[in-house]
């Protein structure tokens, strides 16, 4: 009989050093949307005028009350309600200059990929390494038109940081008080905080139709965290006027005729056919699962129909869907895994049992010799990951280290590195100062 083979756990310098496959897409689900991040040029119509309010905060003026910029608007009313973003950004320049906001996007862009992927495995432990970074590389590619560097990135890495607690909350169910203090965060940065309590609504629903495991004996504790998620957003220096501010928005009809990103996406241009194939793929997924017997639970649906609705409504919307998809097809696949395997154990108990009453079989064989026991497979011994696999993730952190902007030089009229801005024209902007 072979005897079986215990492999030696890998140590984490030993998995740096020289990473499995597995750890190598990993490794790629997280460091190709940073590295995609430093490319990119960050467009200066939010970002500078999100930096000058926040520089006046930071001088003692205050939360601005009053439009002093807008030519159309002088000395209306500004419901200035992304001001701690704001704050933040500006800090980020007084301290570190335009490098800092290069690579503060780019630890909020990794964040909120490694949160989806971390809430991708969370909601499905026996998917592949490979197969959740794919989901977590293809909700970038959906999400990555909605990356600028304002607010919104903020509240999208609170979004994901919501969808890990959620995940979290079937093993963990207390790990869903962290909710309402991330609603409070989230709505002093962005009018979108309006869809923690959201998210918070749907886990209810699904918990009531039994969607996870001790759902029904925490339907009371869910419906208290929705509302002290709902309470803590108050706790803004606007009081419950941020979610008139954040409703009357969406539904200003001035904006959403004027502004593009308030305008449905359209195939006509590539975030709208990367949003509108997510879109399909998605329901492709769903359909081939729920026929291969996986069971969807209600939340899960409303949950999809809600957030391709919200980016079918506005550009802007997109933002939120590719990591709600993701997770929400990985768990039904994971539901689906778990449901088969129990029928599964079922069957083989009914088989076992079967066995026990034929005959005697169970205790010896035909010739009355004792059966010999099953042999287990052996157990292959984990091998280091091969050091082609650290040596193409250390050429991407080779890169994405040359393309921090410390290294270029600047831009007479704009003050920043080249390559750093868009919408920027260097003569122009170089006249107006």
């Amino acid at each position: 009989m072979q005897r079986s083979v215990a492999g030696p756990a890998i140590s984490i310098r030993e998995r740096m050093l020289r990473p499995t496959l597995a750890d190598l897409w990993l490794f790629l689900a997280v460091a190709l949307p940073v590295l995609g991040s430093l490319i990119a040029a960050m467009s200066s119509v939010d970002l500078a005028y999100q930096l000058r309010a926040g520089a006046g905060i930071l001088d003692g003026s205050g939360i601005p009350m009053v439009d002093t910029w807008t030519f159309t608007a002088a000395g209306l009313p500004w419901f200035d309600q992304q001001w701690g973003g704001q704050v933040l950004l500006a800090q980020v320049f007084a301290t570190a200059g335009w490098t800092g906001l290069v690579l503060l996007r780019a630890v909020l862009v990794g964040l909120v990929s490694g949160l989806i992927l971390v809430a991708v495995r969370m909601r499905a432990p026996a998917m592949h390494p490979r197969s959740a970074a794919l989901l977590t590389l293809v909700a970038f590619l959906v999400y990555a038109p909605a990356l600028a560097l304002r607010p919104q990135l903020l509240a999208m890495a609170l979004f994901a940081l919501t969808l890990v607690v959620l995940a979290a909350n079937r093993t963990r169910p207390r790990a869903m008080w962290a909710i309402p203090v991330i609603g409070a965060v989230w709505a002093n940065l962005h009018g979108s905080f309006v869809l923690a309590p959201v998210l918070v609504g749907l886990a209810i629903i699904e918990g009531m139709a039994g969607g996870d495991r001790g759902a029904r004996g925490s339907t009371r504790q869910r419906i208290t965290v929705l509302i002290a998620t709902v309470a803590t957003t108050f706790a803004t220096p606007f009081g419950w006027r941020v979610w008139e501010y954040a409703i009357g928005i969406a539904g200003n009809a001035q904006i959403t005729a004027q502004v593009s990103e308030w305008q449905p996406p359209m195939l006509t241009d590539v975030p709208g056919l990367l949003f509108w194939g997510s879109v399909a793929m998605t329901t492709v997924a769903v359909v081939l699962l729920v026929r291969r017997g996986h069971r969807i639970r209600v939340g899960a649906l409303l949950g999809l129909i809600g957030f391709a609705a919200l980016g079918a409504l506005a550009s802007r919307g997109v933002a939120w869907w590719p990591g709600m998809a993701v997770i929400t097809v990985a768990g039904l696949w994971a539901d689906g895994r778990s449901a088969e395997a129990a029928d599964g154990r079922s069957a083989e108990a009914a088989d076992g049992r079967s066995a026990d009453a034929d005959d005697g079989r169970s205790a010896g064989t035909s010739d009355g010799r004792s059966a010999a026991p099953r042999e287990h497979a052996p157990v292959i011994e984990a091998r280091p990951g091969r050091r082609l696999n650290a040596l193409v993730g250390a050429t991407i952190i080779g890169a994405a280290i040359a393309l921090i902007p410390v290294w270029r030089p600047v831009d007479a009229g704009t003050g920043a590195p080249a390559g750093v801005l868009t919408d920027a024209p260097s003569g122009i902007t170089r006249a107006l100062r």
